[in-house]
């Protein structure tokens, strides 16, 4: 049996390898339960330092360049001894300069240093004053290793006094670097792997995205597709809630006092629907306690409404729509919160995505524009009887007056109400079969490249390029938003005509504001293109833009853009007229030759007096090559219902009106210049301010 002297004396010697394995255990524990390699380290340090009793532990990492730059990582270092983690960056390259030289046989793990004096042969001089200036007296430095490459180095720092080093202590500093070689190796790992789900999950972000993109651009063909504002509804609600994998999506339409009701819906089987069922809900919490948020365009979302404080707030509603989550975006018809998208999930809670909410925002969007198309339609329709019922009763007024001259001015008078109407009216018409046929080409387009997309051959897209180049797709894309602005601009005018019944003089009186002369022309333009166009009969009308710098101008412009129209239709007219009645038949001979209208602006100046100086202006010369204008009539040209056409083709009132536009109502100048034979050019000159 051992005594205790013994048995403490044994203790003492085993001390030394129970608290080296202790801390060996403890780094490997760490490796384990942590991710934190900064953690790792500066714990491992301490303890390495405490066990060896040395005066500095530190962690070398290598820099980007390989053993030519580098840092401190980790350090512990004892009292009164430099900090070389603060290190100047002398003192850096220094150790950077000792310790390239190791690199190549620090890869193969194969060399530990360990300097137990500064005078061992070992060290050159150029090495011991590197030393020196590191206050390093004996070291041990052991390379940690990452994929079979240098990483960087542990080193353990003796800077008071010499050390021989014992087998044990290298072995420790051995086993130590090891594992932290592994922990190294296992936060590449893991930075790898971040970096992959990372990437991964922005490929899925995309796809989603992809997927959403497509589905709202289908469901705005769709939307497009239809003017029944109840089938857009349907196909709106059903898309959505395929695409969201919701069990509901309702469109709720606000009442004037700020009540609802449910006016179209998609459920999922087994939850009851809500329209029909629910014929008006009563409360206005939808509208008082969210109607700031809706007025600004934004959405609402509520991913578990048990969960939810203000949820008793909106009692009947959710109930209604048996919904656990729930989103809202808000629809507006022009200025004016007409209702809201709903989508529930109705059976657990929801945890709503950004992405989510965008597509609820953009398709609410599109159902307004929707509405606004509808609102306008149904206005068109409206005004167009309006416009027919008034027709009608001054035509019947006419028969009754027709005897005097009051009646037979009457009788030009609403012969040139018809006149100003039947143009908006019958382009508004005309344009319709255009929109219905660019929709049919852009639908067949679409479902060819439906057809070929997952499968794209040379055959395949020499198909698409040939339908688009056979449906001039270029040409429709440019031209349809201009014939849906041109469409609503005749529905205006229409609306303004419907206030000119009385009499032909009160224009509307709207306000002023700042346009470009050159939209308002080209608008004309696009206005009159039917017209522009080769027949069977004639050749088409050439034009001719010349237009200089302007710059904006303070007008009526709705009225503006009316004389515009009305001298440029009278040219197309002359036109018309003049190849009609064969005044072109020589020239048409002639394969430069072309009826052509020319229009040109420029910024100029008007005299106003002798001694008021000039004032700037903008001329705007409208010039067609007709036959001209007969000398004789040349003075009534202006004058109402003053016209050379054949009964029931014009009553004389579009160059009456524009003169009262151009003169009365901007305080401009219409005149023109006229030789039989060669054409008419009219002028109109425009007051700057």
């Amino acid at each position: 049996m051992h005594t205790v002297q013994e048995l403490n004396t044994l203790a003492l010697v085993c001390q030394p390898f129970t608290d080296r394995n202790r801390a060996l255990m403890g780094v490997v524990t760490r490796i384990r339960e942590s991710l934190d390699l900064d953690t790792i380290f500066s714990t491992t340090v301490a303890e390495v330092r405490e066990i060896l009793g040395a005066d500095r532990v530190a962690i070398f990492q290598f820099g980007g360049s390989g053993a030519r730059s580098g840092c401190f990582v980790a350090e512990t270092v004892a009292q009164d001894w430099q900090s070389l983690r603060q290190a100047t960056d002398e003192t850096l390259a220094a150790t950077v300069a000792l310790w390239k030289q190791q690199l190549e046989r620090a890869r193969t793990r194969e060399t530990i240093e360990v300097v137990e004096t500064l005078d061992q042969p070992s060290v050159s001089p150029g090495d011991r004053a590197l030393y020196h200036q590191l206050q390093v007296q004996s070291s041990i430095r052991v390379p940690l290793l990452k994929s079979k490459g240098s990483w960087g180095w542990l080193c353990i720092h003796q800077c008071s006094h010499s050390r021989p080093w014992s087998a044990m202590d290298v072995e420790f500093a051995d086993q130590i670097a090891q594992n932290l070689s592994i922990a190294i190796q296992q936060s590449s790992y893991l930075e790898h792997l971040k970096k992959q789900r990372t990437q991964l999950a922005q490929i899925l972000q995309q796809k989603r995205l992809a997927e959403r993109q497509k589905t709202l651009a289908n469901t705005i063909h769709k939307i497009r597709k239809s003017l029944d504002i109840g089938v857009i509804f349907q196909t709106s609600t059903q898309e959505t809630r395929q695409l969201l994998q919701v069990d509901r999506v309702a469109v709720y339409q606000f009442q004037e006092d700020w009540s609802g009701e449910f006016v179209a819906e998609s459920v999922a089987q087994g939850w009851e629907p809500v329209v029909g069922r629910i014929p008006k809900v009563g409360e206005r919490a939808l509208y008082d306690r969210q109607g700031s948020i809706f007025s600004h365009h934004e959405t609402w979302a509520i991913d578990d409404v048990l969960q939810w404080a203000e949820a008793r707030n909106y009692q009947e509603c959710l109930g209604d729509l048996q919904a656990r989550a729930c989103a809202a975006a808000p629809i507006f018809q022009m200025d004016r919160l007409w209702g809201l998208l709903l989508a529930c999930k109705n059976g657990q809670p929801h945890q709503w995505q950004r992405l989510d909410l965008d597509f609820l925002t953009q398709i609410s969007a599109q159902l307004g524009i929707a509405l606004q198309q509808a609102d306008l339609l149904e206005q068109t329709r409206r005004q167009t009887a309006e416009i027919t019922q008034a027709f009608q009763q001054l035509q019947q007024t006419q028969m009754h007056l027709i005897q005097s001259e009051k009646m037979a001015s009457l009788g030009q008078l609403v012969a040139g109400i018809a006149h100003e109407i039947n143009n908006p009216v019958n382009f508004i018409y005309g344009n319709l079969t255009y929109v219905k046929d660019y929709t049919v080409e852009l639908l067949e387009l679409l479902a060819l490249y439906r057809h070929h997309h997952h499968h794209p051959t040379a055959t395949s897209l020499g198909q698409i390029e040939a339908k688009e180049e056979a449906m001039e797709l270029d040409f429709m894309v440019e031209d349809l938003p201009k014939v849906l602005v041109s469409m609503k601009s005749g529905a205006d005018r229409i609306h303004q005509l419907v206030g000119s019944l009385q009499t032909f003089s009160r224009l509307d009186r709207s306000e002023k504001h700042n346009i470009d002369i050159h939209e308002g022309l080209d608008s004309a333009l696009v206005v009159l293109q039917h017209r522009l166009k080769s027949s069977c009969d004639r050749p088409p009308i050439h034009i001719v833009r010349d237009y200089g710098e302007l710059p904006v101008l303070d007008c009526y412009a709705a009225q503006l853009n009316q004389a515009f129209f009305n001298v440029i239709n009278n040219s197309i007219d002359a036109l018309e007229e003049a190849m009609a009645t064969g005044h072109f038949d020589d020239q048409l001979q002639d394969p430069n030759f072309r009826p052509t209208l020319m229009i040109s602006t420029r910024r100029s100046c008007r005299a106003e007096s002798l001694n008021s100086g000039t004032m700037p202006t903008i001329t705007v010369r409208i010039k067609d090559n007709a036959k001209g204008i007969p000398l004789e009539i040349q003075s009534h040209i202006f004058n109402p219902f003053y016209t050379t056409k054949p009964p029931g083709q014009g009553t004389g009132l579009g160059l009456s009106i524009s003169y009262q536009i151009v003169v009365d109502r901007h305080q401009g100048n219409l005149t023109f210049h006229s030789q039989p034979g060669q054409g008419t050019e009219f002028v109109i000159t425009l007051p700057l301010p």
